[in-house]
């Protein structure tokens, strides 16, 4: 975290030149030693950005360097097949993320000649590339003056300055992007924005550690007595269960696996036989499939995802013929090694698990 500062310009800021001097001070010596800080390479940083979005760090670090052995630059990415891109993507969730990632090296390598774009307006090209990606990799790529936010952002940002408004709304995403962006004066904005994210992850978080920030004294929410207060969110909703049933099948020592549509959730990723109750009663899948001697494990595989929860009743079955269901886009009878080798969403992992067939 060297050459952070820059004394050649003026220090003007919507927070205090000695609030932002503060905060750098901290993370000089509180930042994380992570595998993607100090990176320059603007591919690797667009990847541990999008692996970032709605995953614990260190669910990431692990990932990330196993991603980055695999598929070391964006040539290497655009060459790949997708089943391979979504395999090394499994346990991170999301996959649409993956996909993404895919199809936007695939179009840098084949409409920008292999060359990542090094500003925000243009990186805005790349499919799957959206406004906080492309703020990210401008700036701790290129060191573009642009500001990056995130939830940590967004979350300090409004309790430093009070934010009375939405978290959620336009004019609050504005103002935190432009608090943050002001105080580029002084500081590389590569590190900057990096610091701002640091602070947010790990001193002001949701339940906030205020006496060892570096900022309490300048925080505005803290004066007031009022953190917890900000940012202003939502009430949250109750996060609605789906149910269903899942469909053990084997034969001469293989599983049955279905690969679901490219297209929509989980699209492309291998699973067992199922059927969800709000779609098709089991029952009535049970003989669309074709499926004989069905019998309950007493297991049940459950998984959480963003806006809802699923939980699966296992079961045992075996085929009175060969397999058929129109919705699966293929199908393959799968050994242990080959269930390895698949990308398999979570619940049909923990199921897989459940039911010996896999170890975790």
């Amino acid at each position: 975290m060297n050459n952070t500062d820059r004394p050649d310009r003026r220090c003007d800021s919507v927070i205090p030149p000695a609030a932002v001097a503060a905060l750098m001070a901290w993370f000089r010596a509180a930042g994380r030693a992570l595998p993607w800080r100090g990176e320059r390479d603007p591919y690797l940083i667009w990847v541990s950005e999008v692996m970032l979005q709605q995953t614990q760090v260190s669910v990431v670090i692990p990932r990330y360097i196993r991603w980055r052995k695999r598929f070391p630059s964006v040539e290497a990415l655009a060459a790949a097949e997708v089943a391979d891109v979504l395999k090394e993507w499994e346990g991170l969730g999301y996959y649409t993320r993956a996909r993404n990632l895919h199809e936007g090296a695939k179009f840098v390598l084949t409409a920008l000649n292999g060359h990542i774009p090094g500003s925000y307006g243009e990186l805005l090209r790349v499919p799957g590339i959206g406004p906080y990606t492309a703020a990210a990799v401008a700036s701790i790529g290129f060191n573009e003056p642009v500001g990056v936010v995130d939830g940590n952002v967004a979350r300090t940002m409004a309790r430093l300055l009070r934010i009375g408004l939405p978290q959620r709304s336009p004019e609050f995403h504005r103002r935190v992007r432009s608090a943050v962006e002001s105080s580029f004066g002084c500081h590389e904005p590569r590190w900057i924005n990096q610091a701002w994210m640091e602070i947010g992850a790990l001193i002001c978080r949701r339940r906030p550690g205020c006496l060892p920030c570096p900022l309490h004294r300048y925080c505005a929410a803290a004066a007031a007595g009022d953190v917890a207060n900000f940012p202003l969110r939502p009430a949250a909703r109750a996060i609605p269960e789906r149910t269903g049933a899942i469909f053990i099948i084997e034969r001469a020592g293989a599983v049955l696996m279905v690969q679901r549509p490219l297209t929509g959730l989980l699209g492309g990723l291998w699973e067992l036989p199922n059927a969800m109750a709000d779609e098709q009663p089991a029952v009535n899948f049970i003989i669309s499939a074709g499926l004989e001697e069905v019998s309950p494990t007493g297991l049940i595989a459950r998984h959480r995802y963003s806006h809802f929860a699923v939980s699966f009743e296992v079961f045992r079955a075996r085929l009175d013929g060969d397999w058929r269901h129109p919705f699966w886009r293929d199908h393959r009878w799968a050994n242990a090694a080959e269930l390895a080798g698949l990308p398999r969403p979570q619940v049909h992992i923990k199921a897989l698990i459940a039911a010996g067939l896999i170890t975790a």
